[in-house]
């Protein structure tokens, strides 16, 4: 692809800037960033080098929140040969302790109408410290067409130490379309990735054709959020670390029309022992609509011809509407456990 304009799903109002230096120059993400205005996307051609973010300040990017760049608008590539990734550095850090969710992150925007495309996000090991992919703050915001590797980091399931290869907060109308999340490290193969995807206080939510696989711990998870609708989610090798523990899908304080159209689950219970149900519902204040799941893929395990769900933390019974139905829209058996 030669004209970033071909990209889908480009949001209108958004001017973009193509890279404009020479590789050699050395010039990093961060310096781009500081060329851009509020409405730019930076556009990166593909390049035998990969593109990189300055990490030797840690997650300290200037004028960013705990991120090593925040960008305006965001950034689409020129195809997956376009490549983003941190620098070496020696910049390393420990497992984070505060209580709070995950802040670190690699990349973030904070603007309206933000968009990721068309490019190959990888990471790196910091030391023990976790850290998200993409963090966006808005609505509107689009993710069309990339690829993560080792792009986030963790070390379980729950806060501090979960993280996602794209999390959103806050905001309405939320897309990943056609997303790969691969939770190895590039480097050494080694599952770091905990949950893939993480949306935080969102409305209409949408995930289409999006494979994440390789996950050491954790599952796309949906933390008060309101209406969602997946289509052909596929999810394998999960809970690579020892003792990990994945779940498909998390639900937690969440409500409205919950919708979930051919989602691929190979938690892999029989390979690694992994005790996550396809599907979690709950949260300390709880979950409420109708959570529809239509002709669920599932590779067996303890409860094979049926599709286990676990309510847990203060869910009520009832309080949820299960469907769970074939393509064809016959019942499909369930049951609800704590």
């Amino acid at each position: 692809m030669t004209r970033p304009e071909d990209v889908e799903h480009l949001p209108s109002g958004a001017r973009l800037v193509r890279w404009r230096w020479a590789r050699s120059r050395n010039k990093t993400v961060q310096d781009a960033v500081a060329t851009l205005g509020a409405r730019d996307i930076l556009v990166l051609p593909e390049d035998e080098r990969p593109y990189e973010i300055d990490s030797s300040r840690g997650f300290r990017g200037a004028g960013a929140w705990r991120a090593m760049v925040r960008v305006p608008r965001g950034i689409v590539g020129l195809g997956p040969g376009a490549v983003v990734e941190p620098s070496a550095s020696s910049f390393r850090a420990g497992r984070q302790t505060y209580a709070d969710g995950l802040q670190e992150k690699l990349i973030e925007s904070v603007t309206d109408g933000a968009f990721f495309g068309n490019f190959t996000l990888r990471g790196r090991d910091f030391g023990e410290v976790a850290y998200h992919g993409i963090q966006v703050t808005g609505s509107g915001a689009s993710f069309q067409a990339m690829r993560f590797q080792g792009a986030h980091r963790g070390w379980t399931a729950h806060a501090p130490g979960e993280a996602a290869a794209i999390t959103a907060y806050s905001g309405s109308d939320i897309a990943v379309r056609n997303v790969e999340i691969d939770g190895r490290d590039p480097r050494t193969g080694v599952a770091v990735g905990t949950s893939p995807l993480m949306f935080n206080r969102n409305r209409r939510t949408v995930v289409t054709d999006t494979w994440m696989h390789h996950i050491a711990f954790g599952m796309p998870s949906w933390w008060e959020c309101a209406d969602i609708w997946s289509e052909r989610m596929y999810l394998n090798d999960v809970a690579q670390a020892p003792q990990g523990w994945s779940p498909g899908i998390n639900v937690e304080n969440s409500t409205g029309d919950m919708t979930f159209v051919d989602p691929t689950l190979l938690l892999g219970s029989r390979v690694t022992g992994n005790t996550g149900k396809p599907l979690n519902v709950g949260g300390d204040r709880g979950t409420t609509g109708t959570i529809t799941i239509r002709n669920p893929t599932l590779d067996g395990g303890a409860e094979a011809g049926r599709f286990g769900i676990r309510e847990y933390g203060i869910q009520a019974p009832g309080e949820v509407r299960y469907t769970i139905v074939t393509a064809a829209g016959d019942a499909v058996p369930y049951d609800v456990s704590r």
